[in-house]
C-alpha cells in the first residue's frame, strides 16, 4: 500500500515530468488531467483489487496483465495523437 506520502511524491514527480514542454496556458490543463487520471487509475487498482480472493488466480493475472496492455497503447494512442501538440516551439 502507497502512503499519503510517498502518493504525493509520485504525483509531484508526474507533474514535473509535464511541466517544461507545454505552453504556460496548457499548464494547469494537463496537471488537472494528471490529478485526475491518478485517482482514476487508483480507484481501478482498488476495484480490480477487490477480485483477487473470488476470481481464479490465472484469471485475475490475466486481467491484469490485459489492463497493463491497454494502458500502453493508450500512451502509444496519445503520442501519435496529441504528442504534436505538446512539443516545445523552437526558440
Amino acid at each position: 500500500m502507497i502512503s499519503h506520502r510517498s502518493s504525493r511524491i509520485i504525483c509531484s514527480e508526474g507533474c514535473a515530468s509535464a511541466r517544461p514542454t507545454p505552453a504556460e496556458s496548457d499548464q494547469r490543463h494537463i496537471i488537472g488531467l494528471y490529478y485526475l487520471a491518478f485517482f482514476a487509475t487508483n480507484s481501478l487498482v482498488g476495484w480490480i483489487g477487490g477480485f483477487y480472493e473470488t476470481m481464479p488466480t490465472t484469471t485475475f493475472w490475466l486481467l491484469h496483465a490485459a489492463f497493463a496492455l491497454g494502458s500502453g497503447l493508450c500512451f502509444v494512442l496519445f503520442k501519435f495523437i496529441a504528442g504534436h501538440h505538446l512539443e516545445a516551439e523552437p526558440a
